[in-house]
């Protein structure tokens, strides 16, 4: 029997079942033996980065979104020809924000495409209806845009709430996602129209940043540095008002029934992040058919559906016009989401500034943290010029290899 290698970023214990159940469908289906690799999630992407440093690796990977362009730049993987998208039934089944984070520009030779779309995650406002009703807070309009959703946390704080919000602000992943969407809500862009440089210095980019960081102002000294899970059950208990989370807090809400009637799902005031994981085939591999032929079988519609949403949420158009995201209310928020969403640019100048970012959200929360009355616009502003000048700097050095970059283990 042919074999493929295949490592996959380990998941919750509950979709480690349905992953193994997916590879022996395969299996049986295709005569083709799966070697999977489970790569503990916190060092994943440092484990990838040596696997292509070393070209040692398998045959098929699971990539987090983000790190893609990363990855593309150091040639670690085979490109996706039209003849491979052909075999793969094409791009139009994919969701457009999860198609355009597979394709990585370069001023060498044009946007490549490095991977294909697997799952996808996204973000909502959970919030409580009773504590929004009391506080005399329409749900309807309470956040619809950022002004509004700032509104509905200083109401709630005047009412005597003593956690308006729940939010991960020690999480860096995390930081990095909604530092994202409350630039694009303001109308900013991460990077400029070539997707080389940082775009943050502008107005725009600037107004949405400040906007993420007064959320601090609603954060008790007790509940700040928290990572995801810790808001998430946070606000599961009933202690803070209002949340922005994944959809994994949908199922896990279900478990709480006292509180799970008076939860509400309300979609982002603008484009909300949209990330998840890819496919991708190492430059290396000898088994490139078997690799295909496993990559169609995971990405096809039957898995899609067994996965969905333990692992994660589909990347597919028709798996989001099942009966699942159309007739469960909070679900086809997401299912909304998705469909509307953007996910983090891509390129030379993208995967930069991802590393850049995600250190400096992190380090401007610790600021706001440190001091009562945080001079934002100046905080802000020292950060940005810290990223451009590491721009500037690294342009210099690099001009004649901008097709690569230096990599952050």
């Amino acid at each position: 029997m042919e074999e493929v290698n295949l490592t996959l970023i380990e998941p919750c214990p509950a979709a480690l079942a349905i992953f193994r159940s997916l590879l022996v469908q395969f299996e049986q289906f295709h005569q083709i033996h799966v070697n999977l690799t489970w790569l503990p999630k916190q060092g994943a992407r440092k484990k990838l980065l040596e696997l292509a440093a070393n070209q040692e690796a398998a045959d098929v990977s699971q990539v987090e979104s983000a790190w893609l362009s990363e990855l593309a730049n150091l040639h670690a993987f085979q490109r996706f020809t039209p003849a491979h998208l052909a075999f793969l039934e094409g791009h139009d089944q994919f969701l457009r924000a999860s198609w355009q984070a597979c394709q990585v520009p370069n001023q060498r030779d044009g946007v490549n495409t490095w991977a294909v779309p697997w799952l996808a995650e996204t973000w909502a406002i959970y919030y409580r209806r009773d504590l929004l009703e009391q506080a005399g807070i329409e749900a309807k309009t309470a956040f619809d845009s950022l002004a509004h959703f700032d509104q509905t946390l200083a109401r709630l704080a005047e009412q005597g709430m003593r956690l308006p919000l729940a939010l991960p602000t020690g999480s860096a992943p995390a930081n990095l996602c909604h530092l994202a969407m409350w630039v694009w809500a303001s109308g900013g862009e991460l990077l400029d129209y070539q997707g080389t440089r940082p775009a943050l210095d502008q107005p725009p980019a600037l107004c949405g940043m400040q906007a993420y960081y007064r959320l601090g102002s609603y954060l008790p000294k007790d509940v700040r540095h928290l990572q995801t899970a810790q808001a998430d059950e946070i606000f599961s208990t009933g202690l803070a008002a209002v949340l922005v989370s994944g959809f994994w807090m949908v199922d896990h809400l279900q478990l709480s029934p006292q509180a799970a009637p008076h939860i509400g799902v309300a979609p982002f005031p603008a484009s909300p992040y949209v990330g998840g994981s890819q496919l991708c085939i190492w430059r290396k591999t000898k088994k490139q058919q078997a690799a295909l032929q496993l990559i169609k079988f995971l990405t096809g519609r039957q898995a899609a559906e067994q996965l969905q949403p333990c692992a994660g949420l589909p990347v597919r158009h028709d798996c989001l016009e099942s009966r699942y995201y159309l007739e469960h209310d909070r679900y086809r928020v997401f299912a909304d989401a998705l469909r509307g969403g953007r996910s983090f640019p891509t390129g030379w100048g993208a995967s930069l500034l991802y590393h850049q970012l995600h250190d400096h959200a992190t380090a401007m929360w610790e600021q706001v943290f440190s001091t009562s009355r945080p001079d934002l616009a100046s905080l802000i502003q020292e950060h940005v010029s810290q990223i451009n000048r590491y721009f500037e700097a690294l342009e210099q050095v690099s001009k004649p290899y901008k097709d690569s970059h230096f990599i952050k283990l």
